[in-house]
């Protein structure tokens, strides 16, 4: 005979190993990261917010940049299929090229597009620049009509072209579609007949970079900003350190009191300092040269500053450590502070180099040679010599910013490194 067991069955809770009732450690931290990631998403939408506000003046560059001229200033920001033809899609051996391969076929008879642009293109003319060439091209592809029947016999019309012809013959289109549907069907219908003359229409137009050094000695002012920017970095960074392992190092009389007064040359304006500099240049018959950029630059007060907070939070013990060891006071800077002070070399690198890498002022004062431009100068000087072009301005622009990117892209671990230890002492 069985008897029951007179013991109370086991809970699920008992079973799990939590007093009925009581949340498990677990099930809290989970609702805790919850709570957690739910109140940091309206923080993390105003910054991602900022940080896409901050980005939309480059991505306006950067499409503009690749933009052709005619649509600049539209509403759009995306670049559209333009049946337009620029100077950038020539080089100065293709005009006498595309004449002659014009010629050719006029004169052999294989081509009736060849006698249609021998209309617009003039033929006879001893020079013909690439953007004379450009727009009569131009003018053949925007003759307001479509091409007659004549000029694309025997043609294979490619499927775009055949697309805005039926447009045109089916749509009831308004006066500026019809235009550009016109336009876009002759490019079309040109290319396929003398590929090698008229260009097919573009969306990107990649070859505004390559415009830009074409016009302009663009790699010569690359080089000479870069030269001049890391000169001044290589410099400041060396005399900043020097200075600043003297304020916070060394022990003699009247170092703070020095310091603060040099320190209080921050105080003077950039501008103000720029007429007794000038006068200096002359005296030394540094103007005009490169030197005479780079040799201003080469102290600041305010990188002893940020050195020498760096060098504040080092234990004062390793000095005293090297010394014992029979180490130099130059030793002791080079072999110890140094390499620990790092964050703060690479922080002061990074300012100074953009910092000299946009300075336009000082160059502006002191450049007159087109050789020695510096790219803020050339930016200026490529603005006013290419008739107001913004999509290869902004080429140049974008083109101008990509140092400073690799060189935060490259260093940003130690920037913030820098900043975060400079934040804090000891």
């Amino acid at each position: 005979m069985s008897t029951s067991d007179p013991r109370p069955p086991e809970s699920s809770d008992a079973l799990s190993g939590t007093l009925p009732g009581v949340t498990s450690l677990a099930e809290r931290q989970r609702r805790r990261h919850v709570r957690r990631f739910l109140g940091a998403i309206p923080l993390n939408l105003v910054l991602s917010t900022i940080g896409f506000l901050v980005c939309l003046p480059f991505l306006w560059m950067l499409l503009t940049s690749v933009k052709p001229l005619d649509q600049i200033g539209e509403d759009n920001w995306l670049p559209t299929l333009s049946a337009n033809t620029d100077r950038g899609q020539f080089s100065e051996a293709d005009v006498d090229r595309v004449r002659d391969e014009i010629r050719g076929a006029i004169r052999d008879d294989a081509s009736p597009a060849a006698a249609y642009l021998a209309g617009y293109v003039d033929l006879d003319a001893k020079s013909l620049t690439t953007q004379q060439l450009a727009d009569q091209l131009n003018g053949a592809i925007q003759a307001g009509e479509p091409l007659p029947e004549s000029v694309t016999a025997g043609v294979e019309l490619p499927p775009r072209a055949l697309r805005y012809k039926a447009e045109l013959e089916t749509r009831d289109l308004d006066p500026l579609e019809a235009r550009k549907a016109t336009a876009l069907y002759n490019a079309w219908a040109l290319h396929a007949a003398l590929p090698g003359v008229v260009p097919a229409p573009a969306t990107i137009r990649w070859h505004n970079y390559a415009e830009v050094f074409r016009q302009v000695p663009f790699a010569r002012y690359y080089v000479n900003s870069i030269f001049v920017a890391a000169w001044i970095t290589f410099l400041q960074v060396f005399t900043s350190a020097l200075s600043a392992f003297a304020f916070a190092r060394l022990q003699w009389p009247g170092r703070d009191k020095v310091f603060l007064l040099y320190l209080s040359t921050m105080m003077l304006p950039g501008l103000v300092m720029m007429i007794p500099n000038y006068q200096i240049m002359i005296s030394l018959g540094l103007v005009d040269t490169i030197q005479g950029l780079i040799l201003p630059g080469a102290f600041t007060a305010f990188g002893t500053f940020l050195l020498r907070q760096f060098m504040l939070s080092i234990p004062a013990s390793l000095d005293e450590a090297a010394e014992i060891d029979g180490a130099s006071k130059f030793r002791t800077f080079f072999d110890v502070i140094l390499p620990l002070a790092r964050p703060g070399l690479v922080t002061l690198a990074i300012f100074t180099f953009i910092g000299s890498y946009n300075s336009f002022f000082w160059p502006l004062v002191m450049l007159k040679s087109e050789h020695r431009y510096t790219l803020p100068i050339g930016l200026l000087y490529f603005d006013s010599s290419a008739g107001q072009e913004t999509n290869l301005l902004m080429a140049a622009v974008v083109m101008s910013v990509v140092p400073m990117i690799l060189v935060f892209v490259v260093l940003q671990k130690q920037l913030v490194a820098g900043i975060q230890l400079g934040a804090v002492k000891g």
